[in-house]
């Protein structure tokens, strides 16, 4: 949807749906909602959509700036979120990763120390809310290389992992050649030659 009230129009740009808030044949109660701005980026519905309010403020790295993707941990307990200086994909150069207490109303800022460039794709692992995935978005600065090919050097974006909930991460890509990534096709030969980005 697009709206004149975000300075780019963009509008919203996600919606999460809190699945322990409803129960079968009945609607969701709980609604998280984020738009592209980054004076109100974030928004929650706690009666199926009928009213809304703003979540606090986007703190630390994350403060001022747009919200990516939100995911919400199946226990509904904990929203993690993405962030840019702008909608993207490109043509930006700041983000962050946040993740929000539901039960506490907080923000806290677990964005990848070596990188506070923009960030874009999530994912948690539904088995462990604590384990999750992270795609920078146009940052251009991980080296990877393609099977058949070890010594042609492309650049990407980096992927980060955390497995203790953002107190630590560790990256996919190296920017080391000993210590290569090599990306395979696997059966779709048109990928290749082309780098792992705006994930």
């Amino acid at each position: 949807t697009t709206s004149t009230n975000t300075t780019d129009e963009n509008g919203v740009c996600v919606v999460v749906f809190d699945k322990t808030s409803s129960t079968k044949g009945n609607a969701t109660q709980i609604i998280y909602a984020g738009v592209a701005s980054g004076t109100n980026p974030m928004y929650v519905s706690k009666d199926g959509g009928t009213t809304w309010s703003t979540l606090p403020a986007f703190v630390g790295t994350g403060a001022g700036l747009m919200m990516q993707r939100a995911q919400l941990t199946e226990d509904g307990k904990t929203l993690y979120v993405t962030c840019a200086d702008g909608p993207g994909p490109h043509g930006y150069s700041k983000g962050a990763v946040l993740k929000y207490d539901v039960a506490n109303s907080t923000w806290k800022d677990i964005t990848p120390s070596t990188c506070k460039l923009p960030y874009c794709g999530l994912s948690i692992d539904a088995q462990n809310n604590n384990r999750v995935l992270v795609a920078g978005c146009a940052q251009f600065q991980a080296s990877q290389f393609w099977v058949n090919a070890p010594n042609t050097d492309l650049w990407g974006d980096n992927v980060y992992l955390t497995e203790d909930g953002g107190t630590s991460w560790t990256t996919f890509f190296s920017y080391k050649n000993s210590d290569k990534m090599i990306l395979d096709p696997n059966g779709s030969p048109w990928v290749k030659g082309s780098t792992l980005h705006w994930c």
